[in-house]
C-alpha cells in the first residue's frame, strides 16, 4: 500500500525517509550555493525530522558530507513568535547552526539563543544566518567580519493558483536574504531594505540588492524543483561585488537583476518613555541622534557610553532609560535622555477615565496551555524533589489578537488608577512595540549610596470585590503570610539577593519576616532591603545586573533554574522577567521588575505571568497564580473578570 503523500504548504512539513525527493533537493541546494562560499565560511543542511525532540537529526556540508553529531548537543528554546508546528524547524536550524559553527572554528558548545528581536543571538566574533521552510533547513556561519544571509522558499500549487509566480517568490527570497544579512548584531532596530524588480531583467547576470546608498549586495540564488534558496556572503569592509566567487547560474533557467535606486532612511515616530512611581513621575524622550549599532550586553559599559553621548549632545541633566531582558547575555535596549525636568508626583487617574471601548477578541492563545504548563510545574517539582533544584519560576504568555488596536496611553492611565502604589512604565520599543505594565516589585533605588530593594514572592488573589467581602480578604492574607510553602520560597528569594549584595555593602539591614503588600487582586509576600554601598563606585547600572535577574523570577540556584528554563519553557522570555527604569550619571536611578505587564504592537497584546514552583507546589494551583496575574493587564484592556470571552478563559 502506499503512503498517502503530505499536503503541502508554504511552510508545511514534509517527512524524512532517507533517501528521498527531498533528501536530493537538499544536497544539491548545499552543493550550488557552497560554490561561493570564501574560506572560514561553512553552510549546513538538514530536512525537518520526525521526532521534533531528537538531539541528533542527521546534517550535511555543502559537498554532501553526513557530519558526525555535535559532541554537546545545543539547548533549543524556540523562538515566543514561533507556532508549535514550526518548533521541529527551529530546533533543527539550531542543529544546522551549531554544526556549522563547529566547522567554522568555533569551539565548545553552541546554544544559538533567540533576542529579544527575533534575531537569533551569535558567539562573539561569529555571525551567520538559519532558514527553514517546507521541510528544508538551511544555516550558513562564518566569522564576524562578513555579512551573511540565506533564506529558502518553496512555491506550492496553493500559492500559484493564488497568483504568486516564480519571479515574485524570487523577489520575495532575496529580500528577506538581504533582510538576514543586514540585521544588526543582537537584534537592534533595523530598517529593511525597499527594492523593486529592474524594469528588463538582463539573463545570466547575478542578482544583486541595492542597501540605502551602498553597493550593491551580490545575491547568489538556485533553484531545484518548487524550492527557490540563496546566499548574501558579503565581507563587511568591501563594497564591491567582485570580492566574491563568481556567481553559478540558475539550473533550468537564468539570474535575474534586481535592482533599485538608493532610498532614505526611515526614522519611526518614537512614543515618550513614561515612568510613574511612588517616588515621583517624569516623561522622557530619546535624544535626537542616538549612536547607532550600540549592541554591547555590557549594561554598565552601554550605560556610560550613552551618559556620554546625552551630556555631548546638550543634555542638562544626562541619563539613560530602558529595560534589560530577563535572559544572561542578551544586550539591552537602552536610550539617552535628558532628566532635567523634575520628577515630580502626578495625579492618578481614576478608572472611568479615559474610558476604553469594550474590547473585541478575535482570538487568544497561551504559551504553553494550560494542560502543558501544569505538566511543566509537575516535571519542576520532580526536579526539585530530586535536589537538582530549591526553586524555579515558570512562566506563560497570553497572545491576545484584538479587533482594534489598544491606545497605550489609555492603558497605561487604567493600570495607574488601579495600582496607584505600583511602578508603572511604558517603553518605546523598535518594531513600533510598546512595554507597558505596572510592577509591584522594586528591583532596586539608589540615591547616592543610599539603596533600597523590596523583591516579592508568595502570592494569594483577592475576592473580586475586596471591600464587599473584608472578612474573606483578610483570611486571604492570613493564609498567605503563615504559608509554610510560601515563607519557604519567599526566604529562598531574599537570601540569595542578600549574599549578592552583602561584599559591597557597609550596611545591610533585612528583616527577619516578610511583609503583606496588596494590589487591587492580590496579595504578596514583601520584604524591604535597606543597604549603604561602602564607596560610590557602583552606580544602578552596576547593581542591576548584579541582582538580575532576582530568585522572584528565575530561581534557586539561579544557574540551574536558569539552565530549566531554557529546556522547559517553549519560548523566550525576551523582556519580560528582565527589569526596566532610568539611572543619571551619578549612578542614581530606580528600577523595577518587568513583571505585570504586556507588550503592545497594532491589534496583538502579549502578556507574562509567572509562578514560582517549590517542592511541594500543586500544577493546578500555580496554574491559577499565572491568571490571577494575567488580570491586572487584563483589566486595563477593558476584560473585565465577571466578563470574560469564552476563548479567553479557555486560554486561563
Amino acid at each position: 500500500m502506499t503512503p498517502p503523500t503530505p499536503t503541502q504548504t508554504r511552510r508545511g512539513v514534509l517527512p524524512h525517509t532517507l533517501p528521498s525527493p527531498l533528501h536530493a533537493v537538499l544536497l544539491a541546494t548545499l552543493r550550488d550555493l557552497g560554490r561561493s562560499l570564501p574560506p572560514g565560511v561553512t553552510l549546513t543542511g538538514t530536512l525537518r525530522p520526525h521526532d521534533p525532540h531528537d538531539p541528533h537529526p542527521p546534517v550535511w556540508n555543502s559537498v554532501g558530507t553526513r557530519l558526525p553529531p555535535l559532541p554537546h548537543p545545543p539547548r533549543h528554546p524556540v523562538p515566543a513568535h514561533a507556532p508549535p508546528r514550526r518548533h521541529a524547524e527551529y530546533r533543527a536550524g539550531r542543529t544546522c547552526a551549531a554544526q556549522a559553527l563547529r566547522l567554522a572554528g568555533h569551539t565548545g558548545p553552541a546554544s544559538l539563543l533567540p533576542g529579544p528581536h527575533r534575531a537569533p543571538v551569535w558567539p562573539a566574533g561569529f555571525t551567520g544566518s538559519v532558514t527553514h521552510a517546507a521541510g528544508l533547513v538551511l544555516a550558513v556561519a562564518g566569522p564576524a567580519r562578513y555579512q551573511l544571509g540565506i533564506d529558502t522558499e518553496v512555491l506550492t500549487p496553493d500559492l500559484h493558483a493564488s497568483g504568486l509566480d516564480d519571479h515574485a517568490l524570487l523577489t520575495h527570497v532575496l529580500r528577506e536574504c538581504a533582510f538576514k544579512a543586514t540585521f544588526p548584531a543582537r537584534g537592534q532596530p533595523y530598517h529593511p531594505p525597499d527594492f523593486q524588480p529592474a524594469p528588463d531583467p538582463r539573463p545570466g547576470q547575478p542578482a544583486h540588492v541595492h542597501l540605502r546608498g551602498s553597493a550593491p549586495l551580490p545575491v547568489h540564488w538556485t533553484c531545484h524543483g518548487a524550492h527557490v534558496s540563496a546566499l548574501i556572503c558579503q565581507p563587511l569592509r568591501s563594497a564591491c561585488p567582485s570580492d566574491l566567487p563568481a556567481p553559478f547560474s540558475r539550473p533550468g533557467g537564468p539570474m535575474t537583476t534586481l535592482t533599485a535606486p538608493p532610498t532614505p532612511v526611515h526614522t519611526p515616530r518614537t512614543r515618550p518613555f513614561e515612568w510613574h512611581a511612588p517616588t515621583g513621575s517624569f516623561t522622557a524622550r530619546p535624544l535626537p541622534h542616538t549612536p547607532p549599532g550600540l549592541d554591547s550586553a555590557d549594561l554598565p559599559a552601554l550605560g556610560r557610553t550613552l551618559l556620554r553621548h546625552a551630556g555631548q549632545a546638550g543634555a542638562a541633566r544626562p541619563g539613560v532609560v530602558g529595560a534589560v531582558p530577563f535572559r544572561s547575555g542578551a544586550a539591552p535596549h537602552l536610550r539617552p535622555v535628558d532628566l532635567a525636568a523634575p520628577v515630580t508626583a502626578r495625579p492618578v487617574p481614576t478608572l472611568s477615565s479615559p474610558a476604553l471601548p469594550l474590547p473585541t477578541l478575535r482570538r487568544a492563545v497561551s504559551v504553553p496551555d494550560a494542560q502543558t504548563f501544569e505538566a511543566l510545574v509537575a516535571d519542576a517539582v520532580q526536579a526539585l524533589r530530586a535536589g537538582r533544584l530549591d526553586k524555579v519560576v515558570l512562566g506563560r504568555l497570553l497572545d491576545l489578537h484584538l479587533h482594534a488596536a489598544p491606545d497605550p496611553d489609555a492603558v497605561l492611565a487604567r493600570l495607574r488608577a488601579a495600582h496607584p502604589a505600583a511602578y508603572a512604565f511604558s517603553l518605546p520599543l523598535p518594531d513600533d512595540t510598546t512595554l507597558i505594565g505596572a510592577s509591584p516589585e522594586l528591583l532596586l533605588r539608589r540615591a547616592g549610596r543610599d539603596v533600597s530593594l523590596r523583591p516579592m514572592a508568595g502570592t494569594r488573589t483577592r475576592p473580586a470585590d475586596p471591600a464587599a467581602a473584608p472578612a474573606e480578604d483578610a483570611a486571604r492574607a492570613h493564609a498567605l503570610l503563615h504559608s509554610a510553602k510560601d515563607r519557604h520560597e519567599h526566604a529562598l528569594m531574599v537570601q540569595a539577593i542578600a549574599d549578592r549584595l552583602a561584599p559591597l555593602c557597609r550596611s545591610l539591614s533585612v528583616p527577619r519576616t516578610p511583609e503583606l503588600v496588596s494590589t487591587a487582586t492580590l496579595w504578596h509576600l514583601a520584604t524591604p532591603i535597606h543597604a549603604q554601598l561602602r564607596d560610590d563606585s557602583s552606580g544602578a547600572l552596576d547593581l542591576v545586573p548584579l541582582i538580575h535577574p532576582t530568585p522572584a523570577v528565575c530561581g534557586v540556584p539561579t544557574g540551574a533554574a536558569q539552565a530549566h528554563l531554557e529546556a522547559a519553557e517553549p519560548f523566550d522570555r525576551g523582556w519580560f522577567g528582565g527589569a526596566v527604569g532610568w539611572a543619571d550619571e551619578h549612578g542614581n536611578g530606580e528600577w523595577a521588575v518587568t513583571i505585570r505587564c504586556a507588550e503592545l504592537r497594532g491589534t496583538h497584546a502579549r502578556l507574562f505571568a509567572g509562578a514560582g514552583v517549590v517542592a511541594d507546589s500543586d500544577p493546578a494551583g500555580e496554574r491559577q497564580e499565572t491568571a490571577a496575574k494575567f488580570g491586572t493587564v487584563l483589566a486595563a484592556l477593558g476584560f473585565t473578570p465577571a466578563d470574560l470571552p469564552a476563548a479567553l478563559l479557555e486560554a486561563l
